[in-house]
């Protein structure tokens, strides 16, 4: 994509402001699909794997597996968050770790990606006095 010239900006900026009504108004149907896309995505994964695993299925291999057990562990440490360690993702685990990216400044979005991950690696480690 090409660097857009300040002038170019601008115009894009009050573009923006002029429609702001018509933004605002479309943004929780545009949070509802992103919400409701998020949800599927794990679904759409493994169907893809399923239908086409030659392009799919190698990916999937390479990526490292996603361990809820050691989230759920760290933040009962961290946190005292109460949860069971079993390897579930449910509904008090995506609040813990709301909870912990809510004290830590971080992006609150119930996911533990790899900067949540990395803030409960930087907590454990200070716990440690690493």
């Amino acid at each position: 994509m090409a660097a857009l010239s300040l002038g170019t900006m601008m115009q894009i900026g009050f573009r923006l402001i002029t429609y702001r009504g018509e933004i605002e108004k479309l943004l929780p149907q545009i949070s509802k699909a992103i919400e409701e896309t998020v949800r599927l995505m794990p679904q759409v994964r493994e169907l893809l794997i399923k239908i086409a695993p030659e392009f799919f299925g190698q990916a999937a291999a390479k990526e490292p597996k996603y361990d809820v057990a050691w989230v759920q562990r760290s933040l009962n440490a961290l946190t005292n968050a109460g949860l069971v360690v079993d390897n579930d993702y449910g509904p008090l685990t995506k609040k813990a770790i709301e909870d912990f990216q809510t004290s830590l400044g971080l992006v609150v979005d119930g996911w533990a990606g790899a900067a949540t991950c990395a803030a409960i690696d930087a907590e454990l480690a200070k716990r440690r006095g690493a």
